[in-house]
């Protein structure tokens, strides 16, 4: 078989730029020819020269002598090649700063839009995509690009951003490495509990140093005005309803009682109560402390002497002496501390003193100018009592007139009598008590008897 052919090639042709073609020269004497492979392979031309399509990298070709059989193939190994272009600085700048960028891996180069220089100094608003071409000593080109990044850290605050009046709140900075409180401290949380709504000012610096800001407002709701209603003021064995209200709020609890608005009490002495109003959804409270004033009962002892009584209270706001067991106004001046009975009978005194009021034991006077030592019962005898329409009356002794009184005194029936036995006519009268007595002339025989009167 013939000899292999000989590589002709200069060395220019072999090492060349991306994107180029070459032409590969061999020697020989005979058919050449050209092909992709050592062995079998794709025919590519015949001839001692072979122009290479557009390479973008490194293809080896071969070339063979076919006369009077295949001789060894030559191989010849172009190289296409690009200069590695590239980028180095900070590309990744603070807002206001300037990024500082140097192409590398070639000889000259151009900026798009910017100087042919391998350096660059730009102070963009935003972030921006820089090209850079490079051309080495063979004349290669190739290009990079760079985006410089603005860095601005979204600095933020969560926490609760009202609050209520002796409440605290945890703010927390996020966003960023580094925080610093205004006014606070210099870590990320912040505990707070103003008394009025005041403004938090937070600046937090990423990795690179770019600051970012933050406020955040916390509202001091004031705490919830607890109101009670009421009688504050009661007499001893009395009880009193004491209820607290307090806008926006849903839960009372009040001091040893219920959990309730409203709580009745009935203390034996004066006595604080206090109220604890809350908003479970707000967390808001308000408290208040109310007194309860208990006054006493006012003394109602009474000292007798025959036809008169005195309250032995001499210091009470009222007095108001009555029959009993009725408990209506007695006869006569009944509005002052001492009574002088009218008519045989039995007495109480109502005394009020201090908003308060009690009742005295029931307690017996004669009338005024008859012996208290002569009772009615002792006299005469009045029946049916109670009487509707007559009653009928009996006497120990003779007498002139049957005298009939109402309760203020006034003479109602008056009946003429020679006899010790009387009936008289009450058809007239009103249902009520009276009082009847019988006169010898213009003198009683003795005190009165009581008449129920019911039609």
């Amino acid at each position: 078989p013939p000899a292999a052919p000989t590589d002709a090639t200069p060395a220019a042709n072999l090492l060349i730029c991306s994107g180029s073609t070459t032409t590969l020269s061999v020697t020989g004497t005979g058919t050449l020819g050209w092909y992709d492979a050592s062995t079998g392979g794709t025919w590519l031309g015949g001839g001692s020269s072979f122009t290479t399509p557009v390479l973008s990298d490194t293809v080896t070709y071969y070339s063979q002598d076919s006369t009077c059989g295949e001789s060894a193939r030559t191989a010849i190994t172009v190289i296409a090649y690009s200069p590695n272009v590239f980028v180095t600085g900070n590309d990744t700048i603070c807002t206001g700063q300037t990024s500082n960028l140097t192409a590398n891996g070639a000889s000259t180069y151009v900026w798009t839009g910017g100087p042919s220089t391998a350096g660059i100094s730009i102070s963009p608003s935003s972030d921006t995509t820089l090209y850079v071409t490079g051309t080495d000593t063979n004349g290669c080109v190739n290009t990079d690009s760079v985006v410089v990044h603005i860095a601005v850290p979204m600095v933020y605050i969560t926490g609760d951003d009202s609050i209520c009046n002796g409440q605290s709140t945890t703010l927390m900075g996020n966003g960023a490495v580094t925080y610093s409180w205004f006014p606070g401290p210099t870590s990320a949380s912040y505990t707070v509990n103003p008394v009025m709504d005041a403004t938090y000012i937070l600046t937090g610096a990423d990795a690179y140093g770019c600051i970012g800001k933050d406020t955040l407002t916390v509202d001091v709701s004031p705490g919830l005005t607890v109101t009670v209603t009421g009688t504050t003021t009661i007499c001893e064995n009395e009880s009193t309803t004491l209820t607290a209200n307090a806008s926006g709020a849903n839960s009372y609890v009040w001091s040893s009682g219920p959990s309730t608005a409203s709580y009745t009490v009935s203390p034996t002495t004066t006595t604080p109560y206090s109220v604890t109003a809350i908003d479970t959804i707000s967390g808001c409270v308000g408290s208040t402390t109310i007194t309860v004033t208990v006054n006493p009962l006012p003394d109602v002892s009474v000292f007798t002497l025959g036809s008169g009584a005195t309250a032995t209270n001499f210091t009470a706001d009222s007095y108001l002496w009555v029959f009993c067991p009725i408990y209506i106004p007695a006869i006569g001046t009944n509005d002052t501390q001492f009574y002088l009975s009218v008519f045989t009978a039995d007495y109480a005194v109502i005394i009020t003193d201090n908003g308060c009021t009690d009742t005295s034991e029931c307690v017996t006077l004669a009338a005024i100018g008859i012996d208290e030592n002569i009772a009615a019962e002792d006299v005469f005898s009045v029946f049916p009592n109670p009487a509707s329409m007559q009653i009928n009356i009996k006497s120990n002794s003779a007498f002139t007139s049957v005298n009939i009184t109402d309760v203020n005194g006034k003479l109602v029936i008056s009946q003429e009598s020679t006899t010790t036995t009387v009936t008289v006519n009450t058809a007239e009268l009103q249902n009520g008590l009276y009082f009847v007595q019988l006169m010898n002339g213009s003198k009683p025989l003795s005190g009165a008897h009581k008449l129920v009167i019911e039609n």
